[in-house]
């Protein structure tokens, strides 16, 4: 029996699968470093502990495969990579500390500009009609959700821009150069070592920036904090997945699920509530992302 797959298909099952974990990671960072009642763990602590328990849950497979699936003739790319991503995270991390869930993941819709010009300069990939058109629907979907919190007032001069919105800003731009580094790699490197190097280069990146302002968490923080690792690892190894199956730019608008994941957390567990712009831009984000579906289903041909 011929055996048929759908590279759209499977590549869009793992984009979610990532998707979903990551807003389960903002969500228990939220909470630990704003929401708890206990201790609030600084950001670079909690990427710290991240990366640590998330290299825990992969060392199954390590000692499965060994030392010989660690081989590679791509180091310098995953250094890079591992830097652009710390980054990334650090100013992630940051941004949820301060700002509403929806808010810092709609922002995060930034970086398909960068990845959007980086896949097709740099990996040619194909960049249409459809797809600008998605990504710019999707776009405008992100601003109308900001655009509430874009001025805040203030004593003296009445009012001013919110500069916090820049952080999830600048680690658009970082995870933007850390996912076309990730797409190179994914041409040759299998997804798990993807996953395993990522974690292990960022790991004593956050232990570093982490120790002047280290707080040893509390007993009840341990377990969200062991969760977190278990679900980067996961997001990670399916993030690798799909980009080892589909094109870049046909992923990026399936990001968006990350997005309605983050507005159900906030709502049920933070009580934070979406305004009317956040309705609309988040219809037209999922509008979007269908269309362009259907658009990359037409194209793609099923394969043997």
């Amino acid at each position: 029996m011929i055996q048929t797959r759908n590279p759209a298909l499977e590549g869009a099952f793992w984009k979610i699968i990532s998707c979903l974990a990551f807003a389960g990671i903002n969500g228990f960072v939220h909470h630990l470093a704003h929401h708890s009642n206990a201790l609030r763990l600084p950001p670079a602590e909690l990427a710290f502990f991240e990366s640590s328990f998330g290299l825990l849950f992969m060392m199954p497979w390590f000692f499965t495969h060994g030392l010989e699936s660690l081989k590679t003739q791509h180091l310098k790319l995953y250094c890079l990579r591992a830097i652009a991503a710390a980054g990334g995270i650090l100013l992630w991390f940051t941004s949820l500390k301060d700002l509403p869930l929806v808010q810092v993941i709609a922002l995060k819709y930034l970086s398909p500009f960068l990845v959007l010009g980086g896949a097709y300069f740099f990996f040619r990939e194909r960049l249409d009609t459809p797809r600008i058109l998605a990504i710019v629907f999707a776009m405008g979907g992100a601003i109308l959700i900001t655009a509430n919190d874009a001025i805040k007032p203030h004593p003296v001069y009445g009012c001013i821009f919110n500069w916090t919105l820049l952080l999830p800003v600048g680690a658009a731009v970082c995870i933007g150069i850390s996912t076309l580094i990730a797409k190179q790699l994914a041409k040759t490197e299998k997804a798990s070592t993807m996953s395993f190097y990522l974690l292990a280069f960022t790991m004593p990146i956050f232990f570093a920036i982490s120790i002047p302002t280290w707080i040893t968490p509390a007993p009840d923080q341990w377990g969200p904090l062991m969760i977190m690792g278990g679900l980067v690892a996961l997001a990670y190894y399916a993030l690798s997945r799909a980009f080892v199956v589909a094109d870049l730019i046909y992923l990026i608008p399936l990001s968006f699920t990350r997005l309605i994941a983050a507005a159900l957390i906030g709502m049920i567990f933070f009580d934070e509530w979406p305004t009317l712009l956040v309705g609309v831009g988040s219809f037209l984000i999922l509008m979007a992302s269908v269309g362009l579906y259907r658009s990359e289903s037409h194209l793609k041909k099923v394969t043997p």
